[in-house]
């Protein structure tokens, strides 16, 4: 069984999520809600943690890659910190090419399976989301 990585997240998503190859269980508020670093935070990132925190946080395998996964990544997009905009931009471009296709390649929405590049753009989107959100 595999399971969903969190935006944070999980872009992340993002995360922004995909599907992890290990059975290990994540957590259940992978962005964390409240926290200090959102509530004295500039605008931007507020704007930024608000789109975070409206991303689903249950999703099914068939949301990776979907066309709801690219409309969330672009939201994120719109009003993410500029050190993570390339990288978003990165995910966002992979999410569009259709290389994640879980109905004719299951395995396509397994991180581990994704080019090494955008595996790093996601730690470092799921790196600033636990910094600032």
């Amino acid at each position: 069984m595999t399971n969903r990585f969190g935006l944070l997240l999980g872009v992340a998503l993002i995360a922004m999520s995909g599907c992890s190859s290990s059975d290990e269980t994540e957590s259940s508020d992978p962005v964390g809600s409240g926290s200090a670093a959102t509530e004295s935070a500039s605008p931007s990132t507020s704007a930024f943690c608000a789109v975070i925190d409206a991303l689903p946080q249950d999703t099914s395998e068939d949301y990776v890659g979907s066309a709801d996964h690219l409309a969330d990544t672009e939201s994120l997009l719109t009003v993410a910190p500029d050190a993570i905009v390339d990288d978003l931009g990165l995910f966002r471009d992979y999410l569009a090419s259709g290389a994640i296709d879980s109905e004719a390649d299951p395995e396509s929405n397994v991180e581990e399976n994704w080019p090494d590049d955008v595996r790093e753009a996601v730690a470092n989107i799921r790196e600033q989301v636990g910094t600032d959100c």
